[in-house]
């Protein structure tokens, strides 16, 4: 793999950074009301230590943990020497930037670098698995999986098409084994070309799964005006719904709201509370919980013609898949749909902490005639996808 780097000191712009910091007359902030905000917060009360205030644009509360909201707005009359960690891992450059922008005195530090380097007992950056176990994993889960699995993730990297999945692939490796952010510094937030790549063949039948509002439908509609059918998979019914109103002028869109899995079966949503939430998302499924989540395999879907096998016989299917964790699962009840069909998949596999590999690794374990490519959407750990093209479909790599 490309120039892997499993440790890296940490520069001294960010150690006088957390001196700063830890100093009782310091005047300091925290963006953010997660739980990783909450963790900077309990570990700096344990130290007799207090803060200004939190700050969050996107919350009605005034108060988190007891403490005064203000909104970003609010950092353009601060003084000079505040300082403030960015408890956030989503789109974590542009709102150091945003920051910044606002008033260049201040200093800001992320919550990757703070966690790593500041000694304090935080809560350690978490991947974004909604999957049944509710206790997620841990940058520290990958760095060891990576100890223990090197060949497999080089097995990988060795299977990519060009030389730019090694580079990103190589890049958020870098990233995730030493939290430091300059390995992120060429990647942006890139949601509407997202599934969509130049190497892709002309795909005529689009799935999907894990559609949300139908937004990239509606890309893919956009991309392919001639396309033949498209079948989207949301279980959420509020969004379905949305993703039905916001389609209506298109035809030949069939709307299934359940989510997909590797058998017929019902799951819950489960409600998190704020504090133990460190994502967009406020929930995650488990065996019992508040609202039904009803399940079913794309195998069985097919054999039950709720989707056409006339459509898939005649080639160019693209599943895209973007299921919160559940991908394994999904990539599991479709096995015969692969073998039979040899769809291509954009597959996300940024949610579990081993998707790098396992994901692949069952993929290819099913048909082997694929060529892959990386490729990262955003500006820290999420939106990784894995494209798998059946070979010789794809254009211009052999």
């Amino acid at each position: 793999m490309n120039n892997i780097i499993t440790d890296k000191k940490p520069k001294q712009t960010t150690l006088a950074f957390i001196k700063k910091f830890l100093q009782p007359s310091t005047k300091r902030y925290i963006l953010g009301t997660n739980a990783y905000a909450k963790s900077i917060f309990d570990a700096l009360k344990n130290q007799g230590l207090v803060i200004e205030a939190f700050v969050d644009d996107f919350t009605k509360e005034t108060s988190f943990e007891g403490i005064k909201i203000i909104t970003r707005h609010h950092l353009q009359s601060l003084c000079g020497g505040s300082v403030i960690v960015a408890a956030t891992t989503n789109k974590t450059k542009s709102v150091i930037q945003t920051i910044k922008a606002l008033n260049e005195k201040l200093d800001v530090l992320d919550y990757f670098s703070f966690q790593k380097h500041s000694a304090l007992p935080l809560l350690e950056v978490q991947f974004p698995d909604e999957t049944q176990d509710p206790i997620r994993k841990t940058f520290a889960d990958f760095r060891e999986d990576f100890k223990q699995h090197r060949q497999n993730y080089q097995d990988i990297f060795e299977r990519f098409a060009d030389e730019r999945s090694k580079n990103e692939f190589s890049s958020i490796i870098n990233f995730r084994l030493t939290q430091d952010m300059d390995f992120l510094q060429d990647f942006d937030f890139r949601m509407h070309e997202q599934y969509f790549e130049d190497f892709l063949p002309n795909p005529k039948v689009f799935f999907d799964i894990g559609g949300y509002q139908g937004e990239t439908s509606l890309e893919f509609i956009k991309r392919t005006p001639d396309y033949e059918h498209i079948y989207i998979f949301e279980p959420s019914e509020k969004n379905i719904n949305l993703a039905k109103e916001y389609l209506h002028a298109y035809k030949n869109i069939d709307f299934f709201a359940i989510g997909v899995g590797k058998e017929k079966q019902t799951l819950f949503y489960k409600n998190q509370t704020k504090q133990q939430d460190t994502s967009n998302h406020i929930t995650h499924y488990a065996k019992e919980g508040t609202q039904a989540l009803p399940i079913d395999s794309i195998d069985a879907l097919i054999a039950e013609s709720k989707i056409s096998q006339k459509v898939l016989n005649g080639g160019g299917a693209m599943i895209k898949m973007d299921i919160e964790g559940a991908e394994r699962d999904a990539l599991l009840g479709m096995k015969q749909t692969i073998t039979s069909y040899h769809p291509t998949l954009a597959i996300c596999v940024y949610h579990r902490f081993d998707d790098f590999h396992k994901i692949p690794e069952l993929i290819l374990g099913i048909r082997d005639d694929y060529t892959i490519f990386f490729r990262h959407y955003s500006e820290t750990l999420d939106e990784s996808v894995m494209f798998f093209v059946p070979k010789p479909k794809h254009k211009g790599y052999q």
